[in-house]
């Protein structure tokens, strides 16, 4: 009683399958693709999709079925089989021995079927008992379609070699039991009947189907399974319902319609839900897939933050795509030539151009890789080209910034190595007439501001190419040049020192104290008629070291900042535009009045000496 039900879903299992498969072909060679056996595939599904449709069609109408479905009916009947030998002999037909025998068997084929069409299709319209004739046509389509199965068996077996992969070579094998199995069907039709055998004989196309798929298009094989196998599910549950139903005692006659209604109703309303429940599912008990493709991308770009280099980046990167597939992955930047088997691989391409590559080794037990898996790689393929663009940018930029900050250094040290030269000349004439003056009243205090003198331009000299030295070297400079001015000035220049022992060991711009004192002499004390005042201060505290200088001159207005062009602002401008580079917004020169002293202050964080020695930059 089972048995008809059974064969009948069997039969809907092979429609729906290759209908599915027919479909997702025909959309392949349209979008211009390649695939296994070229067109003579998707011809031969087609023709074996509409011959399953039209027998669900014809089935329950047979008794009144027309002379012309049934003839069209035959005719996809006889165009099956040696479409099925062609397929299989053009494509691997450079495997094949003995490649003619072959295909004399392929157009052998050709002409029987041809043979059995005419007899069973043209003859029956010129006698009058056409159905009767018809009979002989199944015995016909039967042997021809036994003999086409066991050559394709044949064919596989010979194509068979052991530089395939393993995979390759066990779906292989699958395939040959399945045509042998398939024609042994056939071919004992012709001697012995069985209905059970009928049973067995349907559910044979649709697994050939799916397992030609795995084995010649893994690309389109997930999405046909998937599919299919929901669809085919959704099947099954109705007709069980509606088989069901009417053999419940109290949903007889009328009520057994309504009853299906309300049976069948949660169902379709779960459809959705069901549907994700299903195919999630599949994916990871069939596909062996942890993630759904938004999961997938979403780690990915997770697993690749933070990385900070190239490097960084293609091995976060690998690392994520071995948790999204399960299996080895590389990134190489360049792209890498691609490797053999049955793993993927996908170009990273920036700008247009490839870059580099993505390769993922085969999975555990050489499972293949579907279509879903390409393309989910693809999509991260284009998700790291646009990190690796994002980071290329980046570095590109911070690479600029680094060489525009290198042109700025530059320049401040040829403003430095200016602004010394700026200062020989001018000091050493001041210096040169005061010494000349001591020399005929105090020849000890001449030789002593010689000395000094000598001393400064020792500094300027030794340290001409060091851009950070000790403050209490920057101090004893400082020192010898004040000495000097006392010569010059006498009682009216009147010094108050006062640097934390601290802060004597931290690092300064050089010559940033020199220009401060300068500043304050030159601007300051000259412009008192009394006594001249200058108080250096240096402290540090909260980790920043604090330098001040003083003077009791005009000085500037409240709030003033450094002259940007010449003058006599060109020393401040330069030791603004170091701290700058040097520290940014952390780093300031700040100018005003504190009652009638003149402030000219700057702060920066504490820099300490290398391990090394002196002279290096933060």
């Amino acid at each position: 009683m089972l048995l008809p039900h059974i064969k009948f879903l069997l039969f809907v299992w092979n429609g729906v399958g290759f209908g599915a498969c027919a479909y997702l072909l025909f959309r392949e060679c349209a979008g211009g693709a390649r695939i296994w056996g070229g067109a003579r595939t998707a011809l031969l599904v087609l023709d074996v999709a509409l011959i399953y449709a039209l027998g669900l069609g014809l089935e329950p109408l047979m008794p009144w079925a027309s002379d012309l479905a049934l003839a069209i009916r035959d005719g996809l009947n006889f165009a099956a089989p040696p479409l099925i030998v062609d397929v299989f002999f053009q494509e691997e037909r450079k495997s094949l021995r003995r490649n003619s025998w072959w295909r004399f068997g392929t157009i052998a084929l050709y002409e029987s079927c041809a043979a059995g069409l005419a007899l069973t299709v043209i003859v029956p319209f010129c006698i009058s008992d056409r159905r009767a004739l018809r009979l002989w046509s199944y015995p016909v389509f039967t042997a021809i379609l036994g003999v086409a199965s066991a050559m394709t068996a044949l064919m596989i077996w010979h194509t068979r070699h052991s530089g395939a992969p393993e995979v390759k070579r066990k779906v292989a094998g699958w395939l040959v039991a399945g045509f042998v199995l398939l024609g042994g069907y056939h071919l004992s039709q012709l001697v012995w009947k069985s209905v059970l055998l009928n049973a067995f004989e349907a559910a044979l196309p649709g697994t050939l189907l799916f397992v030609l798929a795995y084995y010649v298009q893994p690309l389109t094989f997930d999405v046909l399974i998937k599919g299919v196998s929901f669809s085919y599910f959704v099947l099954v549950a109705v007709y069980s319902a509606w088989w069901l139903v009417p053999a419940v005692p109290f949903l007889g006659g009328r009520g057994a319609f309504p009853a299906l209604i309300l049976c069948v109703w949660p169902a379709v309303s779960a459809v959705p839900w069901l549907r994700a429940r299903w195919l999630r599912w599949i994916d990871a008990t069939l596909f062996q897939r942890r993630f759904t493709p938004a999961e997938a991308r979403a780690f990915f770009l997770a697993g690749l933050e933070g990385a900070i280099t190239e490097k960084n980046l293609a091995r976060s990167g690998e690392r994520a795509l071995v948790e999204v597939f399960g299996s080895a992955a590389s990134i190489s930047l360049p792209a890498a030539t691609p490797a053999s088997g049955t793993g993927m691989y996908a170009a990273v391409r920036v700008g247009g151009e490839v870059r580099g590559s993505i390769q993922v080794a085969p999975k555990i037990h050489n499972l293949q890789f579907m279509g879903a898996d390409m393309a989910l790689l693809n999509s991260l393929a284009g998700e790291f080209s646009i990190m690796l663009d994002n980071h290329r940018l980046r570095e590109k930029k911070i690479d600029q910034e680094r060489r525009e900050k290198d042109l700025q250094i530059l320049a401040t040290r040829a403003e430095l190595k200016a602004l010394r030269a700026q200062i020989d000349p001018h000091f050493l004439f001041n210096a040169l007439g005061a010494i000349a003056g001591l020399i005929s009243r105090d020849a000890s205090r001449a030789r002593e501001t010689v000395e000094q003198l000598a001393e400064v331009f020792r500094y300027t000299l030794c340290r001409s190419e060091n851009e950070w030295v000790r403050l209490a070297e920057e101090m004893d400079f400082v020192a010898a040049y004040l000495d000097v001015e006392r010569s010059r000035f006498g009682p009216r220049l009147k010094i108050e020192i006062a640097v934390e022992d601290a802060a004597q060991q931290l690092l300064v711009p050089a010559m940033v104290m020199q220009v401060l004192v300068e500043n304050a002499i030159k601007h300051g004390v000259c412009s008192v008629r009394g006594v001249g005042i200058v108080n250096i201060r240096g402290e540090c505290r909260n980790d920043r070291l604090f330098l001040e200088v003083r003077d009791n001159g005009d000085g500037f207005r409240p709030g003033a900042r450094a002259p940007r062009t010449g003058g006599q602002g060109f020393g401040l401008r330069n030791i603004e535009d170091r701290l700058h580079l040097y520290f940014g917004d952390r780093g300031a020169l700040r100018i005003g009045r504190e009652g009638s002293m003149t402030v000219v202050a700057i702060e920066f964080p504490a820099q300490r000496a290398a391990a090394a020695g002196e002279g290096v930059r933060p």
